[in-house]
């Protein structure tokens, strides 16, 4: 993966993602809809869906295939591959070795995000496509994203069975005479406009925020992305993909489940590594900073006293979550347990206050 001569981020990544100011996160697009991406904790996210799904009582996996499918129809909309809509399906029109050239396409952007290497072992037009990918992690997203990549091309619905086998997962796309899906609520969020702005320091070659290159390393052999101070693996998590989820949830089990997702990220954010505490008062300017770098928002107003924060955000990845963090990083700075107030809690602006529980 060719990297900037001056800040050593990839340049694929410059090309893909757009940085704004507001601690969000971009794809880039060419029209169609816009993707808002973060750059998330592979194993923290595989432990949140693990978790949901153990205390809830059943998977959530089939819900992650099915909001990925439509992240993955947003991605490839406006790249390379929808011409093929346009051929015909027949093994003379569409020869395997053309459509592994244009699954090449979505590789390339699978690896770069940090999600694993991918190779196709069959094709058949109109019918089936099976591929593997070595170093995959978070299997639902990805046969997500290949299902919805291989419905936009085959023009015909399609289902996806896939398997796990140590790091390497098996994808096998067939087409469907089924079209039962909840679209309505299974929707992508429109991306919010930028509310605040702040000033990164930025590569003049290439434009991204220059802490963001120091922060990760990328193996483009593997697929993969590392966070320097944690050695975890890390991927790019389209956001409108954890909001359908989220909502899915809530029409299935009602509202309670915010409060899962509030108190299983609360654990397993206690549980990663938090930056030492600076005698200069610094420690929340770094943290939030260290959010918005990874896409996951930056608050509109913060104030923080002996124990409490008060925090106002609309651009938060999801809001649930958001807090959560911030609640862990408040208890692990207190070694106390912590409580919440709501005084808004809607899916593009919330305030509360978050304290030591008395």
């Amino acid at each position: 993966m060719k990297q900037c001569g001056e800040c050593g981020f990839p340049v694929r990544f410059a090309s893909l993602f757009e940085w704004r100011g507001d601690g969000t996160i971009l794809m880039k697009q060419r029209g169609g809809a816009l993707l808002q991406i973060a750059l998330l904790d592979a194993d923290e996210l595989q432990g949140l869906f693990d978790s949901l799904s153990e205390t809830i009582g059943f998977s959530v996996d089939h819900i992650l295939v099915e909001a990925q499918r439509r992240v993955g129809k947003a991605i490839y909309a406006n790249r390379p591959i929808p011409f093929l809509k346009l051929v015909p399906h027949s093994r003379m029109t569409r020869p395997q070795w053309a459509i592994k050239t244009a699954i090449d396409v979505l590789g390339r952007d699978i690896r770069a995000i940090g999600f694993g290497v991918v190779h196709v072992d069959s094709y058949r037009a109109g019918d089936h496509l099976a591929l593997h990918v070595d170093n995959a992690c978070l299997a639902p997203r990805l046969a997500g994203s290949f299902l919805g990549a291989a419905e936009l091309v085959e023009g015909v619905p399609m289902t996806v069975e896939y398997r796990m086998d140590g790091d390497r997962l098996a994808i096998d796309i067939r087409r469907s005479e089924e079209n039962d899906r909840a679209e309505e609520r299974l929707y992508l969020d429109e991306v919010a406009p930028a509310r605040a702005s702040q000033d990164y320091e930025r590569c003049d070659a290439c434009g991204a925020p220059v802490k963001i290159a120091r922060m990760i390393d990328w193996d483009s052999e593997r697929g993969s992305i590392e966070d320097r101070a944690t050695g975890h693996r890390d991927v790019m998590f389209a956001v409108q993909s954890l909001n359908s989820l989220q909502r899915e949830l809530e029409a299935e089990i009602g509202p309670r489940i915010r409060n899962v997702l509030y108190d299983t990220q609360v654990r397993l954010s206690l549980k990663a590594p938090v930056a030492p505490i600076a005698d200069d008062g610094s420690f929340w300017d770094d943290y939030l900073l260290g959010l918005a770098l990874r896409g996951m928002g930056y608050p509109d107003s913060f104030e923080s006293g002996e124990g409490t924060v008060t925090i106002e955000i609309s651009n938060a990845y999801n809001q649930t979550l958001y807090a959560a963090r911030i609640a862990a990083a408040l208890e692990a700075r207190t070694g106390k347990s912590s409580n919440i107030v709501w005084h808004k809690r809607d899916a593009d602006s919330a305030a509360y206050s978050i304290s030591e529980a008395q």
